[in-house]
């Protein structure tokens, strides 16, 4: 815009230009200001999202391992228990 405004020096029209582009940039600076904290509190729930992804897999990831162990008559279930205690552990770490 500042190159509109020096090529139009000589004109009547340069102060109108110039007043166009002073406008243009604090209205645009004053949208960035509104946005900024629109952008931090997206990064924050995104943030959340991915934290209860990783719950998700901590609490429920035992049916993929887990699963299998169980299907060992008798034997089976013990495993089963230690790797529910132990992904249980790990997602207490992993939720604040």
């Amino acid at each position: 815009m500042n190159t509109a405004v020096k090529g139009f020096e000589s004109w009547d029209t340069a102060p109108g230009l110039k007043k166009v582009a002073d406008t243009w940039d604090r209205q645009v600076a004053v949208l960035m200001g509104r946005l900024a904290p629109e952008e931090s509190a997206l990064r924050g729930a995104s943030g959340l999202f991915v934290i209860g992804n990783m719950n998700d897999a901590a609490q429920y990831g035992y049916h993929g391992f887990g699963g299998l162990i169980t299907q060992f008559p008798i034997t089976g279930n013990p495993p089963q228990r230690l790797i529910d205690a132990a992904t249980y552990e790990w997602s207490k770490d992993v939720v604040p």
